[in-house]
């Protein structure tokens, strides 16, 4: 039997290649229009990392104040991955498929769409805050998702927690509902001595079908 030898480039294990756009506008008194479009290819061939989708990773638009905080609307990354992942975890969110207690908590859920987010920090204090519409007509918490994360930060030191919880309907009319938390404490400004110590509660209940049915097509 023959043996043949395939050499050839391959998509790395953790994400994908990725460019995108970002922009704001300024509005004077401290207020500004911004914008953030972003996807990801596959550097080989070119395609799309979701087939049919032009933006499938951040894709939003808002408001920012020097002031009052940002408020943003369209797909954007849930306060976990901002929280845990930015300020943590330098390979970002190439860790989390590694990790099992971080991808049983949110899994595919690191981006939220057709969501409102509202992001403010103040002398070391930051809120980050998001909830996701499910768009179903008569049934408006089905396929929601709602989180946020807060943070504290002096010097060298920051001290996070989040917490997310998404309704997520499946076939057969059931319905699976998931609520994670997650608290990392360490020294994020210096790489060369973190001190990190992790914890993370991951749980989901599945049952009957909620009551209120999503309307047939």
């Amino acid at each position: 039997m023959s043996k043949a030898l395939l050499i050839g480039m391959t998509v790395g294990p953790q994400t994908h290649s990725r460019w995108g756009l970002r922009g704001s506008e300024d509005l004077g008194g401290g207020l500004s229009a911004i914008f953030r479009l972003e996807n990801g290819f596959e550097l080989g061939d070119g395609k799309l990392h979701v087939q049919n989708t032009l933006f499938s990773r951040q894709a939003y638009v808002g408001l920012s104040s020097n002031r009052y905080g940002s408020l943003t609307f369209g797909n954007q990354y849930a306060p976990l991955y901002d929280t845990l992942g930015d300020i943590f975890d330098p390979m970002t969110v190439g860790d989390y498929w590694q990790d099992s207690w971080m991808y049983n908590g949110i899994g595919n859920f690191l981006t939220v769409r057709n969501s409102v987010k509202y992001t403010f920090s103040y002398n070391g204090l930051g809120i980050d805050a998001i909830y996701g519409f499910g768009n179903h007509a008569g049934a408006m918490g089905l396929d929601s998702t709602y989180g946020v994360a807060l943070t504290y930060a002096q010097g060298p030191a920051s001290v996070d927690a989040g917490f997310q919880q998404t309704s997520v309907s499946s076939l057969n009319g059931s319905a699976v509902n998931g609520a994670s938390s997650k608290r990392r404490i360490g020294r994020p400004r210096r790489p060369s001595r973190i001190i990190r110590l992790p914890a993370a509660f991951p749980a989901s209940d599945a049952g009957s079908p909620p009551r209120r049915r999503v309307p047939p097509r």
